[in-house]
């Protein structure tokens, strides 16, 4: 599986927003849920490499279309990545 490396908290929540997923409850970790998943982020800074790459599969997200999730800027819904990565 590849790594993940370097993501921030607060990135990787952005990210897991846009996939749909919201903050259901926070502590020292942040827990999100789609109504279906639910994923727990550490308030980590980096999150280590491993751990972000489990949250990632455990969100139902393949490592690519987190990065994506990562890098754009607007609000999308997981179809728009889904259908941006088939393009590419």
């Amino acid at each position: 599986m590849p790594s993940l490396p370097g993501v921030n908290h607060q990135d990787a929540v952005r990210a897991l927003q846009k996939a749909g997923f919201w903050v259901e409850r926070q502590g020292r970790h942040i827990i999100m849920t789609d109504g279906v998943r639910t994923v727990s982020v550490p308030r980590h800074n980096p999150i280590h490499a491993i751990t972000m790459g489990n949250i990632v599969r455990d969100a139902g997200l393949t490592n690519d279309e987190f990065r994506k999730l990562l890098s754009l800027g607007s609000e999308i819904d997981r179809s728009t990545v889904f259908a941006t990565a088939c393009k590419t």
